[in-house]
């Protein structure tokens, strides 16, 4: 929901927190955002925060900042396509620490810095914003795969449910559930929802064929008890549920659950397999219910699955730019870069990042067909999305598809790397001998017959 806050308000909030408190110590002040080394603003996804924290650990050592909030995939959306602060109620603003930890900043008072790059789930048009692609006055860049799941509660006190269909999701949260009960899920108050400029739950709609006006409670602003503001928020409202947990349920990303499982394994949340019309049973979208390997969204089985979206500002020339450092947009184009040279065509010309320890690069910045992050970078950056991003990075798919929702065609990526990928989240999967292929990064000669190249240590196909 839109917040415009006033300025005395907001002096008032950074005044507060510099206060002392009472008692036998200080706190200290919260921090300007702007403080930091090279910040780079990003708003959108909330869904997003394993990956963009992934990211911010991968452009450290470039002495590069992330500051990010969390509104959700369409308005962070809405944001920078209109040049304005992300201000919306509700959301935090965190200086993403290399470590994985969070500091809360503050943004500028009197003239909060706009967002040099949104993360949204989903194109662009399925948030009413013009064309998929090639937004007007942005350049898009699209990141690792992300697929939407059914959570449930887990754990000693789990859910009776054991899968659900795009029709059964479609009267779960498009009708009242006291009218049209669809069992178990016969509680109004335990169908947990977003709000309708949620991306999450905007793929999913795409899916079930619920339109995001069409989710009940989902209204921008509503006072439902039902409606949570951010996966965060979603995630605790089904794992604190203990009295109807077989009626409880709600959307998020997969990567949220995984994250939370990781961290709270006592009490877990349950991703319900789907079962997509005209599929004749419901899939996970890794091999079993504990795994992280997504092998079933990798090959095309799981069906609610898309790129993260990464929107930038961009001159007539399609080239980065930035509305607060306009004069030195190198730290943002050295974000750009990461998913760029991750992504469906990593041999692609990237963005040159400039001199970053000099903090300028005379402004010119632009596509100069170089190769600006090493190979040992987009390795970690690599198994950072695998974990603790939990997202899959496009060397790892075996599927690809354009639109929201539409139809898959094969895809390998010019940079295979399947091995790498399920070894580092702990895959074991039937028949694979990832593991027996080790090679030296770089050489393919000891490798078998029909394996042409040696990727990140272990044999691949081309």
């Amino acid at each position: 929901m839109r917040k415009n806050v006033s300025v005395p308000n907001a002096v008032a909030a950074a005044l507060g927190a510099a206060l002392l408190t009472t008692g036998t110590g200080l706190h200290a002040a919260t921090p300007l955002c702007s403080s930091y080394p090279n910040p780079v603003y990003v708003t959108g996804a909330s869904v997003a925060k394993p990956l963009v924290q992934a990211l911010a650990t991968a452009v450290a050592p470039l002495d590069v900042s992330i500051i990010y909030q969390n509104p959700d995939s369409c308005l962070g959306l809405a944001d920078i396509l209109a040049n304005q602060p992300s201000t919306e109620t509700g959301i935090s603003t965190l200086y993403l620490n290399p470590n994985g930890t969070t500091t809360a900043c503050l943004m500028n008072t009197s003239n909060p810095q706009t967002p040099d790059i949104a993360v949204s789930e989903v194109y662009a048009g399925t948030c009413g914003y013009g064309a998929d692609a090639g937004t007007a006055g942005l350049l898009e860049v699209f990141g690792p795969i992300n697929a939407m799941v059914f959570a449930v509660p887990g754990g000693a006190n789990p859910s009776s449910a054991r899968s659900i269909s795009a029709e059964a999701a479609q009267v779960v949260f498009g009708f009242d559930a006291t009218t049209y009960i669809v069992p178990p899920w016969s509680v109004p108050g335990d169908i947990f929802v977003r709000e309708q400029t949620s991306g999450s739950q905007s793929m999913v709609g795409v899916a079930i064929n619920l339109p995001p006006s069409e989710w009940l409670n989902a209204a921008t602003g509503s006072a439902s008890p039902q409606q949570e503001s951010t996966s965060a928020k979603m995630t605790s409202a089904i794992a604190a549920s203990t009295t109807n947990t077989s009626a409880t349920i709600g959307v998020l990303g997969a990567e949220n659950v995984y994250s939370y499982n990781a961290t709270q394994p006592t009490v877990p949340l349950d991703i319900l397999p789907y079962q997509q019309t005209g599929q004749s049973c419901g899939y996970l979208p890794s091999s079993t219910a504990q795994a992280y390997d997504e092998i079933n969204v990798r090959q095309g089985r799981y069906a609610i699955w898309g790129p993260m979206h990464v929107f930038a500002h961009a001159d007539g020339s399609g080239r980065p730019t930035s509305p607060n450092t306009p004069s030195d947009v190198s730290a943002v184009a050295a974000v750009l870069n990461y998913f760029i040279a991750t992504g469906q065509t990593p041999d692609a010309p990237l963005y040159s990042i400039g001199s970053l320890s000099a903090g300028v690069d005379g402004g010119a910045v632009g596509a100069d067909g170089g190769v600006t992050v090493s190979e040992a970078d987009k390795e970690a950056f690599i198994a950072a999305e695998a974990t603790p991003g939990y997202v899959v990075p496009w060397c790892a798919m075996e599927v690809i598809r354009t639109g929201e929702m539409g139809p898959e065609a094969s895809y390998q990526s010019p940079e295979p790397c399947q091995c790498f990928y399920e070894t580092t989240v702990g895959a074991a999967l039937p028949g694979s001998n990832c593991t027996a292929r080790a090679c030296p990064s770089g050489n393919a000669s000891s490798c078998p017959a029909g394996y042409t190249a040696c990727r990140y240590g272990y044999c691949e196909v081309q």
